[in-house]
């Protein structure tokens, strides 16, 4: 005998066939979630299991949603299985929502002693068909100092437009996606051109008095993590760059640029130690800079990393301007009581 509806039993639904392959499919979708949050950890023994450790928010995602909704479904085990590995994303995400610490007590009821420096990096997309876009956004968005990767000739040919904005340029254009350029407000007092490894990517070293506080700001774009050798091209990079920072006699220093790595991978974390710098991503949440074109993989690849004696009281992604990235658009200020 059919039962009566009203004794049909609660959460049947799921079942049904069409349901239960449906149910399959998000498990198995949230099973590999949970491999590759294991995996993201192992990165020191094989570059291939760093690439895993980039991806902690579509992790957290996937595996909260799914530990929630088996929940409901009245399967435990598995739910607190994947809640678990939520809660360990969770975690590696944490410091991206922790608020950072005030530039000194009381700071928003008295002036800064110095006007907070603006900052800008962004990489342009050597294949962009719609430079003007960029270009006006720049121009609607002043900085003090711009950092941009990807500038081909014709990039910098369209850039110097901005002379009236930005006077001091420093161009080193190139065919492939390893051109950059510096833009400055101000003059800087000394540049330099820095090869960290046997790979075309220049690095200008610029050095800027702000205010009576010399800044040096280094700008990046080591090559992508794509195979072995350009995983390692990369981490030397970086290293190279950590030392370089890290015995520099100007004490208030800046990373800025597509660094192709993510706060949460291996390479990122030796970087951070070792130059002895601080995520200004940490206290302003969640902000992907690529792949813009993907709305389920972004993730932050672009930085802007300082040294202690500075605080980022503002940061923000820029809009879609026809590029695979976003930049990222950073208000520093000097921490109370330090030189």
């Amino acid at each position: 005998m059919k039962p009566h509806p009203s004794q049909t039993p609660p959460l049947a639904w799921y079942r049904r066939p069409g349901w239960r392959l449906a149910l399959g499919l998000l498990e198995a979708g949230a099973a590999l979630a949970l491999a590759g949050t294991l995996l993201g950890f192992l990165g020191r023994w094989h570059w291939a299991f760093d690439l895993f450790a980039h991806f902690r928010g579509q992790y957290f995602a996937a595996l909260a949603g799914t530990g929630v909704l088996l929940g409901a479904l009245r399967r435990p085990r598995v739910a607190l299985v994947f809640l678990a590995g939520a809660a360990v994303n969770a975690a590696c995400l944490a410091p991206l929502f922790r608020p950072g610490p005030l530039p000194g007590p009381a700071a928003a009821e008295r002036p800064p002693a110095v006007p907070p420096l603006r900052v800008i990096t962004a990489n342009l997309l050597y294949r962009n068909p719609d430079p003007a876009t960029t270009i006006a956004w720049l121009r609607a968005t002043p900085a003090d100092v711009v950092f941009l990767c990807e500038v081909t000739p014709v990039w910098s040919d369209r850039l110097r437009a901005l002379a009236d904005l930005y006077p001091h340029q420093d161009h080193h254009p190139q065919a492939d996606p390893f051109g950059c350029a510096v833009l400055s407000r101000v003059p800087w007092t000394h540049l330099e051109i820095k090869e960290f490894i046997s790979f075309p990517s220049p690095s200008p070293a610029v050095r800027l008095n702000w205010h009576g506080r010399e800044i040096l700001l280094l700008g990046m774009h080591p090559p992508p993590p794509i195979g072995a050798r350009l995983s390692r091209l990369r981490d030397a990079a970086l290293a190279q760059a950590a030392n370089f920072l890290a015995h520099h006699p100007v004490p208030t220093r800046l990373l800025v640029g597509d660094l192709n790595t993510t706060p949460w991978s291996r390479s990122f974390r030796v970087l951070t130690a070792r130059a002895g710098l601080t995520d200004t991503a940490r206290g302003h949440g969640w902000q992907p800079t690529w792949n813009v074109r993907s709305p389920f993989f972004q993730i932050p690849i672009d930085h802007v990393l300082v040294s202690p004696d500075l605080i980022a009281t503002d940061r923000r992604i820029g809009p879609d301007l026809g590029s695979d990235h976003r930049a990222v658009v950073v208000t520093l200020q000097p921490v109370a009581g330090r030189p």
